[in-house]
């Protein structure tokens, strides 16, 4: 048996990417062996650890990582990633610069003036303290010199409801977390934290088939930051098991299925074999080393991990 490890709740990006590969493996008889999506949402890496190593020895169990877990294991410079097999690299995905749509912003240089002459620091969200949606807008407030109080939400979906009823002045999310509210035309997105620009279609409201994002880039802002998500194995895993299990999703993320579901969700098709995905997570690692080494999380511009006013 095949176990897929969703550290997130049923519902989530993760989950949807779980069940998609457990569909896609069985539609396409890409396997022999029943796989099961067991779902252990945990915060901690070591958590994340001894779940694998607990996992029963004739299955092959694998981790899927991304998000939150993801971010956490490079934000928090726990080596939970080290103390784990690399499987493969599945995708990634761009985060974007959100405001509500009444708002008058027409660019970033726009958004990017309008607040720094607030006369009191601009609330701006994103999905909790710690998190890449912090690490993004404190990159974000170096490097525009703002002065900004960061609201940490539980999720993504609360920080893009405060958004909505104007209680913030922007949020960072990706396109797929906030496809419903962009549809309704409820927000819109000023830029994209990726090299280029890129074009979104049937996302943009009723009557307006495609929308091109330009990158932060090209509005003057040096700044790039996506989501990455991929597998893990435990770290005394047979390697022949983890071979077996990179070729798999391999054979996944070949099919016309799989790129479908990239499609709908709006990520970036990113196969990386074993060695590929190791070799990326030690150069992410180092990254982020970088990038906090210039911003400090713990910082006077949280506005507190749950603040009376942001809840409403």
């Amino acid at each position: 048996m095949i176990q897929l490890i969703v550290p997130a709740q049923r519902g989530r990006l993760l989950d949807r990417m779980a069940q998609a590969i457990a569909r896609i493996a069985r539609q396409q008889r890409l396997t022999d062996q029943p796989i099961q999506v067991t779902h252990r949402p945990v915060s901690a890496v070591g958590t994340l650890t001894d779940s694998l190593r607990a996992a029963l020895p004739d299955s092959l169990s694998l981790l899927l990582v991304g998000d939150r877990s993801y971010a956490g294991m490079m934000i928090k410079r726990q080596p939970g990633w080290q103390q784990l097999a690399a499987v493969a690299g599945l995708a990634t995905e761009d985060s974007l610069l959100w405001v509500n749509s009444q708002s008058p912003y027409a660019s970033l240089g726009q958004w990017v003036e309008a607040m720094g002459n607030a006369p009191t620091a601009p609330m701006v969200g994103g999905d909790g303290s710690n998190t890449q949606d912090h690490l993004l807008w404190r990159l974000l407030q170096a490097s525009l010199h703002l002065d900004l109080q960061y609201v940490p939400y539980q999720g993504s979906g609360a920080a893009s409801v405060q958004l909505v009823d104007r209680r913030i002045e922007a949020h960072v999310n990706s396109a797929g977390e906030e496809i419903e509210n962009w549809r309704a035309g409820r927000v819109r997105p000023l830029c994209l934290f990726s090299e280029h620009a890129r074009t979104y279609t049937g996302a943009t409201p009723a009557g307006v088939g495609a929308a091109e994002v330009p990158s932060a880039a090209a509005q003057g802002v040096d700044l790039c930051y996506r989501s990455t998500y991929g597998v893990l194995a435990a770290a005394d895993c047979p390697p022949r098991d983890v071979r077996e299990g990179a070729q798999l999703l391999a054979n996944v993320c070949a099919t016309d299925d799989w790129q479908a579901f990239l499609a709908a969700e709006y990520l970036n098709a990113g196969y990386l074999s074993p060695a590929q995905f190791e070799g990326y997570l030690k150069n992410d690692f180092d990254r982020h080393a970088t990038l906090l080494s210039g911003v400090s999380l713990q910082s006077p511009s949280v506005y507190g991990s749950r603040p009376s006013r942001a809840n409403g």
